[in-house]
């Protein structure tokens, strides 16, 4: 897994230059934001990589709100795409629409 920093935040997206190789196109990437009022805890962001550059720049498209980040941070190429759960403990509230029950095994 390399690390990175953040060189640049625009808007929801941000650049980040390693010393080694850029990440792969559609790894995940995660970054630790801490608490800017002493009280919040540190936030971990996970971003997929859209573009890569130049063998060690690389922008990334965020999976959550980016208020806090800042330049410098470390950027940590987990080295494999963005995992979601999949299954019925991730249903949640859409299992009570009537077109996801009836679609449902044993219902």
């Amino acid at each position: 897994m390399a690390t990175g920093k953040v060189i640049q935040i625009i808007g929801r997206s941000w650049t980040s230059s390693s010393a080694g190789r850029a990440p792969d196109i559609y790894n995940a990437v995660e970054i630790a934001i801490e608490g800017t009022d002493g009280v919040a805890a540190e936030v971990r962001l996970t971003a997929e990589v859209q573009q890569t550059w130049a063998t060690t720049g690389s922008a990334a498209w965020p999976m959550g709100s980016t208020d806090g980040l800042r330049r410098g941070v470390d950027a940590v190429d987990t080295g494999a795409p963005i995992k979601v759960p999949v299954g019925d403990p991730t249903l949640g509230g859409s299992s009570t629409c009537s077109a996801c029950q009836s679609t449902r095994p044993g219902q």
